[in-house]
């Protein structure tokens, strides 16, 4: 691959972060050089122990509390690491995947700011393919983008009262 680009899944509906996770299977499967980091995602999920099987370990910052229970100084300070982390991977590839998995609802948060995604946006080699995922994605994110997909919810099992199920959820 010569021209990377930046997409973005966006939405209220479920698959965003399974739609960026299969593009990193594929990627991996084509020999790329992939990296994820998870942003506001605490908990380790079903996706991190079969990355870890195909020799990726996805990038996270564990924690007790959920993010919607989480003191906001200690979000800010997750987001920073992850920041940190992004920055990192974008230095080292010269060719490859990154997956910013809810860098978008952080930056709805104000866990990382606009001046942050910019920077790493100015920081993406030509030859990187940079996914960022997360709801609500703003109108200049989506004008900086060469593909967005927006998850559209038309229904889910969680408004029936169905938890979060082990294996299709986390």
């Amino acid at each position: 691959m010569t021209q990377g680009l930046v997409q973005i899944y966006t939405g209220d509906g479920k698959g965003k972060t399974t739609a960026a996770l299969g593009l990193a299977v594929r990627a991996l499967g084509r020999g790329w050089p992939v990296r994820i980091i998870q942003f506001l995602k605490g908990v380790r999920a079903g996706e991190h122990a079969a990355f870890e099987r195909l020799g990726v370990s996805i990038s996270f910052v564990p924690s007790d509390v959920p993010p919607w229970k989480a003191r906001r100084e200690d979000l800010v300070a997750s987001c920073a690491k992850q920041l940190a982390q992004a920055r990192e991977a974008l230095a080292q590839m010269d060719r490859g995947l990154v997956v910013l998995d809810e860098i978008i609802g952080a930056l709805n948060k104000e866990y990382v700011t606009r001046s942050d995604v910019e920077a790493l946006l100015a920081a993406r080699p030509e030859s990187v393919e940079l996914v960022m995922t997360g709801r609500d994605a703003p109108d200049w994110l989506i004008d900086r983008a060469g593909l967005v997909t927006r998850m559209t919810l038309v229904r889910h099992p969680f408004s029936q009262g169905v938890p979060a199920r082990e294996g299709m959820e986390f």
